[in-house]
């Protein structure tokens, strides 16, 4: 599945995560980073996972030290 994703995606970045890579970097660090969802209450339904992933794959400088675990929508 193909996305129309901008060529650069620091103008949509806050810059936070930005001064967070730049910190772990200058101390020579590679966290690994981990995301779940938790439903409290009721149901609920996740969209917009494979273009999360695309997102990921188009950015990430060095995407083959990823690993991704998803479901499919």
């Amino acid at each position: 599945m193909k996305f129309n994703l901008p060529k650069d995606h620091k103008p949509y970045i806050d810059k936070y995560f930005l001064r967070a890579k730049e910190i772990l970097q200058k101390d020579g660090l590679n966290p690994v980073v981990k995301a779940q969802v938790f439903i409290r209450k009721g149901t609920c339904r996740v969209y917009g996972i494979n273009e999360a992933i695309a997102i990921l794959n188009k950015y990430n400088p060095n995407p083959k030290n990823m690993t991704i675990c998803s479901l499919q929508e």
